[in-house]
This record gives structure tokens, sequence and C-alpha cells, in this order.
């Protein structure tokens, strides 16, 4: 979420003379403040010295929405090895294989009598994330 203040420019002389008069380095390097103006004032006394600034800002918000390629142009987001793995049904493996939390069942092929499975990361979008929608989520 991208926020975008518009300041004019007396605002911003302001903030800049500022921070100049309170950024101090060094003891002997320091700017010797002067008086500051701003646009707030005194009803009672015009002739004393307040600092300070009023302004009203607009406010512009924009969501942008990047892409794994607009960050990292020469990288595959998916490069893993991916291979599906032939079982058979009466393997004693497979239920070794899929209780360990690594693989997962893909598919069933009944004319060569094999399971087939993938690694979880692969086949269970879980595995690196979570399903939970997070509080910035737009449909």
């Amino acid at each position: 979420l991208v926020k975008q203040f518009v300041q004019s420019r007396e605002a911003n002389a302001f903030y800049k003379t500022l921070q100049e008069f309170s950024g101090v380095e060094s003891l002997f390097l320091q700017t010797q403040p002067g008086f500051i103006g701003g646009n707030i004032s005194s009803d009672n006394d015009p002739n004393e010295r307040i600092l300070g600034l009023f302004e009203v800002t607009s406010v512009v918000t924009q969501r942008i929405f990047f892409n794994f390629e607009d960050i990292f142009p020469e990288e595959d987001p998916f490069s893993l090895s991916c291979e599906v793995r032939e079982i058979g049904f009466s393997d004693p493996d497979l239920f070794t294989l899929i209780t360990s939390g690594r693989w997962r069942y893909v598919d069933t092929n009944v004319t060569l009598f094999v399971y087939l499975i993938a690694p979880s990361r692969c086949v269970d979008c879980t595995f690196f994330g979570t399903t939970v929608e997070p509080d910035f989520w737009e449909d």
C-alpha cells in the first residue's frame, strides 16, 4: 500500500530548516539557530514568536502488486525438481512415503496398478505458506 502526501513548498522549507537546526553531529559544528518562521501566530501579542506550522495535506493511496518476475527477472520461481513417481499398489514403501509428509498422492493409474506420487512441495500450496488470506488482501 503506497501513500503519497502532498506538501506545500512553505511546509517543506520549514521542516527542512527545522531538521538542519536539530541535526547536530558535533557540538562544535552546531548551526546557530535563528527564528524559524511558520504560519502560526499569537492572537494576544502579534510580536510574540511562536514556532509551528499548520498545514492540511492531501493523501493519495494506491495498492501496487508485484509479480515475482518484476523483482527477480532472471530467476524461475518454479525451479523445483518435481518428478512424479510411480509406486505399485502393494509396494510396502508407499505407506512410509506418504506418512513421512514429504510425498503426496497425485493420481491413480489402474491400468498399470500404480499410484502417482510427487514431492509435497510440488503439489501442496500450504507447504511453503498458508491458505489464510492476509489482512491486506483484496478480491
